[in-house]
């Protein structure tokens, strides 16, 4: 999300997905649960499960906190393990793990630039959130759920660009949200919706601003994010807008910024 703060300073919000992948997760399309699957059935097979295990971008002092109100909430999914995914080489590698068939986490958090590849190799569960969701089988906000209805936004990503407006026009093509999203490959699918479930909850979202400030989804009332985007002009950002971030932060620094261009005459 772009939120434009007087004429000079643009907020880029990227919000990413647990889906749960927290922020994408991805299910298993084998066991995808058909529309008519009630909530109790969903919570008597993820009691059968006992487990969740995920990859996470949050911050690894957030993560502990929002494992210990989920195991309070559902105290039978009795073991929650997880590992942090940071940083371009090591969602490579997750990307490589996920495909081959080698990972054994039930969600997960997609990295924006290698989205479709997610879709190319089916990595990403064929859970019809929006539906589930409708029929109150989950209760996830309808705002938090991707068009494609198998990714749900859990966070947000913050940082600052100054610019000046009159030298670098606002880019109106900035695409729609990171997404986040469940594996296809998931051993315990039912807690893995119930955790996708928890991590678009109020609760979890409080405990992830105070842990990890920026990163609650703006949606949420209180939160940074929040604060940032009230009382200003608001434009989505998705993985689209992302995979052009370099290219834009490169337009700033040689039209606004005067620095030389990468590889011009005399530029170190």
């Amino acid at each position: 999300m772009i939120v434009h703060a007087r004429e000079t300073f643009r907020v880029l919000l990227a919000v990413g997905v647990v889906f749960l992948s927290s922020t994408t997760f991805v299910f298993a399309q084998a066991k995808t649960p058909s529309a008519a699957m009630s909530r109790e059935e969903i919570l008597t097979a993820a009691q059968k499960e006992g487990r969740l295990t995920f990859a996470s971008a949050h911050e690894e002092t957030a993560v502990p906190h929002l494992v210990a109100a989920f195991k309070k909430k559902y105290p039978f999914i009795r073991e929650v393990s997880f590992r942090s995914v940071t940083g371009i080489p090591a969602a490579q590698r997750e990307l490589f793990e996920l495909a081959a068939g080698e990972s054994n986490v039930d969600a997960f958090t997609p990295h924006s630039l290698f989205w479709s590849e997610y879709f190319k190799q089916d990595l990403f569960a064929a859970y019809n959130i929006r539906e589930l969701a409708k029929r109150r089988q989950l209760e996830i906000p309808g705002e938090m759920i991707d068009d494609s209805d198998l990714v749900v936004w859990t966070s947000t990503n913050s940082s600052i660009i100054v610019y000046n407006r009159d030298l670098v026009p606002a880019d109106k093509d900035t695409g729609g949200l990171e997404p986040f999203a469940v594996y296809a490959k998931a051993r315990n699918p039912n807690a893995a919706l119930l955790w996708m479930e928890f991590l678009t909850s109020s609760e979890a979202q409080q405990i992830v601003d105070r842990f990890d400030p920026g990163k609650a989804f703006f949606m949420f009332e209180g939160t940074v994010a929040n604060k940032l985007m009230k009382g200003n002009e608001a434009s989505i950002c998705t993985s689209r807008c992302r995979a052009r971030e370099e290219k834009l932060m490169e337009k700033i620094a040689v039209e606004a910024w005067g620095f030389p261009k990468v590889g011009a005459s005399g530029a170190k």
